[in-house]
């Protein structure tokens, strides 16, 4: 009596967790696919008010295709806590990598989901980011100069690989989100080459 009792306790217990579970999945599911954030707001207002993406004054991200323009946050530490800060207000550009416009790799960080409970106008900044493809045009605006980039490949990597952040002998920029969203089981890394500086 009192294994079947316990049995059917541990059911209902089990039951629970898997539905709070669910619900969880459920909501971050919604916010990807309803997810219209600042850095997509800020990108369609710009754009409808000019016919074009103006130089901003601060360092900032612009992706055409995914219609984002993002601000970056550069880190001043790379620790977890100050990243997650560095998120809440746009990109965090990973401290002792590059800068735009110098000889490595420029590796900024981006949310693709986050946990509803978060506060934040950057969540889901990086939500699109695997339909970038090899050819896709990039923006870094930096120090009152516009880099572009073009994306030259992408790949899924475990959230222990750092190899994605070391530096390179090119100018090459990274963009990296947790894969798939809703989720941190790996990372995404989108690799883009610097094709011109200038106004």
């Amino acid at each position: 009596m009192i294994k079947k009792i316990f049995k059917e306790g541990a059911l209902i217990l089990a039951l629970s967790i898997s539905i709070v579970l669910l619900a969880i999945l459920s909501l971050n599911i919604l916010l990807y696919f309803s997810s219209n954030d600042k850095a997509r707001s800020a990108y369609k207002n710009d754009v409808s008010s000019k016919n074009k993406v103006e130089i901003s004054k601060n360092p900032t991200l612009i992706i055409p295709k995914l219609e984002i323009k993002a601000p970056i946050v550069f880190s001043t530490s790379n620790n977890e806590k100050q990243i997650d800060e560095d998120l809440r207000n746009g990109l965090s550009h990973r401290l002792g990598t590059a800068n735009p416009g110098q000889k490595g790799n420029v590796f900024l960080v981006g949310h693709s989901s986050n946990y509803p409970w978060e506060k934040g106008d950057y969540n889901q900044v990086f939500a699109y980011l695997n339909k970038l493809e090899t050819g896709d045009i990039l923006y870094v605006d930096y120090e009152n100069k516009r880099y572009t980039y073009k994306v030259s490949g992408k790949k899924i990597v475990s959230p222990s690989d750092v190899s994605i952040e070391n530096p390179s002998d090119d100018f090459r920029l990274t963009l990296m989100t947790c894969y798939p969203p809703g989720t941190t089981l790996k990372r995404l890394a989108v690799i883009s080459e610097l094709q011109s500086a200038g106004n």
